[in-house]
């Protein structure tokens, strides 16, 4: 699945903010290489999507989101697929903004800059808090955002990320 996922990718290069296009998309492929019928492809995406929303939260989360949604508007941005409501999420955030819905995600500046001008702010004012040192971390601070890493696991390099934008104004969570 690997393997034709990226050749899908490869492939339609135009599809890169759309991962359930992409998920099904590679699912057809697979069953077509197989020898089955590829209209199966989406019954079963939405097999998978359903179980995609089962999101087994961290223990600490619901606490968290409880918080700081209390003191400061939350606004969800996703590469993914996930969706707030069906997950059990979405009282926590006053918004969201999907790739597939804009066009382009992560770490494109455009995309974090609609979401600063949903929430009417300019992106100095902004924390963008994620989990992916590249797509987050280095995409919010490229289009002028703060940045904190949430690294539940030691990184790769723990040396890497730090020196790579010579973060002193930055904010990196590890726990």
């Amino acid at each position: 699945m690997r393997r034709i996922r990226n050749a899908v990718a490869d492939a339609h290069p135009d599809q890169a903010h759309d991962l359930s296009w992409q998920r099904q998309t590679s699912i057809a492929w697979a069953l077509r290489e197989a020898g089955d019928d590829e209209a199966l492809a989406a019954p079963a995406f939405e097999v998978f999507f359903d179980e995609r929303q089962r999101v087994v939260l961290y223990p600490d989360t619901l606490a968290a989101l409880q918080a700081l949604s209390a003191r400061w508007p939350l606004f969800a941005l996703t590469n993914g697929n996930a969706d707030l409501e069906r997950i059990g999420l979405a009282q926590f955030f006053i918004g969201g903004l999907s790739a597939k819905a804009f066009g382009q995600g992560k770490p494109e500046p455009a995309f974090f800059h609609a979401a600063c001008e949903h929430l009417q702010l300019t992106p100095h004012q902004v924390l963008h808090v994620g989990d992916d040192w590249a797509l987050d971390i280095e995409g919010a601070c490229g289009a002028g955002l703060a940045a904190a890493w949430v690294c539940r696991r030691a990184p790769p390099n723990p040396r890497a990320p730090q020196p790579s934008l010579g973060l002193r104004d930055r904010i990196w969570l590890s726990w």
